[in-house]
């Protein structure tokens, strides 16, 4: 089994022990200052939209058949943007 381009990043993180979180399915508000709802509150898109770009990785998406759970795709070239940022 090859390892996956994105595990290096992981790996990486974990050697320097460095805390590193991917996740954007969601827009979620960041820095709040509580859990509850709050009308300033700046959104994940938005502050990460105002990032500058770090970088890109291309990414080769195989073909996949169609099953129970999923469509068929077909194979593809990905471009993936690389933005970074910290917040609380």
């Amino acid at each position: 089994m090859t390892a996956r381009p994105t595990y290096g990043l992981f790996e990486l993180s974990h050697r320097l022990q460095s805390p590193l979180l991917v996740r954007a399915k969601v827009d979620r508000p960041i820095n709040k200052k509580s859990r509850y709802a709050e009308k300033d509150a700046v959104k994940l898109w938005n502050f990460m939209n105002d990032s500058p770009v770090s970088g890109t990785l291309t990414m080769e998406i195989p073909k996949r058949k169609a099953t129970a759970h999923a469509k068929e795709r077909n194979a593809r070239t990905a471009i993936l943007t690389v933005k970074f940022g910290a917040f609380l």
